[in-house]
């Protein structure tokens, strides 16, 4: 089996320097019993040299490149070794050495028989806002001042194992990111995401997620990947708009694929200028005994209501509004063959306030509470 080492949104900056005759450092050393995966990163070596002999490089291997070490997908990543001479490389393998990153570059492309690794990386002398020891409030950001190719210089990919903000906790540029540990300005989400979760059942998998502070929020998209590549929209789910209370949403994506057991979600959290950001992944795993269960969505509401049903028995469905006095209020039949469907309720026309929706198969019964505001 193949170890594969992922490397992503990192920043490593080498500045050492030694009175020694013999003195060498390495940013970032790969050994080819793994492969690697390395994405926007920054790799800097301004470290000095033996006085007698070393060498200061950046990317080190014990063994050429192939693809079976280092793989395609390694992209928009900076390599940065100071002043290209050959005490000072971008790139040694014990058999090929790059003073520059062109030429390091140059060996990776297609015409020159390597695999199209690092084509959109760059190299430049980082404007770091303060390089010296940490913790620091700036040590190794980036200052937003200075012209830099760093600032949305990465590609905005988010897998599993990735994080969808920075080490501040910034959440990231979306479609394109900033490279390294640092996203240089962040982005301000139009609202609190408090949760998102996911659960599986034999017949779908269902979403659940809590907002606070909205502000100018216009909705989500539920984006689904299964390739473990591409994210895809699946629904739009509309937001509440503006509200200081914590708001429940829900989706259920019954629209499974045959053969895949593990599904990955995130929110696409768009306001109404247009301005958006993403959550965090979630992933729905393996296939679970169907049981009946019914969801509301949004809650509270503004009387425009999905009321979704998992319904493994296929039974007709009676849906039922109380308000807190007991009295019934509104009534909706619905009549299904599906195992899982979502009818969409107007109940504008009721006053504002707390209800109690029942809903009623043959075989379960399921009471929730609805706000209307």
């Amino acid at each position: 089996m193949v170890r594969v080492r992922l490397v992503y949104y990192n920043t490593v900056h080498l500045n050492a320097v030694s009175s020694g005759s013999i003195f060498g450092s390495t940013t970032i050393f790969a050994a080819s019993i793994a492969q690697l995966n390395s994405r926007n990163n920054i790799f800097v070596n301004n470290s000095g040299v033996g006085t007698t002999s070393g060498v200061a490089v950046v990317f080190q291997r014990d063994a050429p490149i192939t693809a079976s070490n280092y793989m395609y997908s390694s992209n928009n990543n900076l390599f940065y070794a100071g002043t290209p001479n050959g005490s000072h490389l971008i790139f040694d393998d014990g058999t090929n050495q790059y003073s520059t990153f062109t030429a390091f570059r140059n060996s990776l492309s297609s015409a020159n028989g390597g695999q199209g690794q690092d084509l959109s990386s760059i190299t430049e002398n980082p404007p770091f806002l303060n390089i010296g020891v940490a913790p620091v409030s700036n040590f190794l950001h980036i200052d937003s001042n200075k012209p830099s190719a760093i600032k949305v210089g990465g590609n905005a990919f988010q897998l599993v194992n990735n994080y969808p903000d920075d080490y501040d906790g910034n959440i990231r540029s979306y479609p394109t990111s900033d490279i390294g540990a640092d996203e240089v300005s962040g982005i301000v989400l139009p609202l609190d995401l408090v949760s998102f979760t996911g659960k599986a059942s034999e017949h779908a998998n269902h979403l659940t997620w809590s907002t606070a502070n909205e502000s100018n929020t216009s909705h989500f998209d539920v984006e689904r990947m299964v390739n473990g590549v591409d994210f895809v929209k699946i629904n739009v789910v509309a937001a509440a708009g503006d509200s200081k209370k914590v708001l429940d949403y829900s989706f259920t994506d019954n629209n499974l694929v045959n053969g895949v057991n593990t599904y990955y979600y995130r929110l696409k959290m768009v306001d109404q200028n247009g301005d958006f950001t993403y959550s965090k992944i979630v992933d729905v795993s393996g296939a679970l005994k169907s049981t009946f269960d019914a969801f509301v969505s949004p809650n509270p509401s503004n009387g425009s209501v999905a009321v979704s049903i998992l319904n493994p028995d296929k039974e007709n469905a009676s849906v039922d509004v109380f308000n807190l006095s007991g009295k019934k209020v509104a009534n909706v039949q619905i009549n299904s063959q599906d195992a899982f469907y979502t009818q969409t309720c107007d109940w504008s026309n009721l006053p504002k306030g707390v209800y109690v929706v029942k809903v009623s198969t043959a075989s379960n019964v399921k009471t929730m509470k609805l706000i209307i505001e």
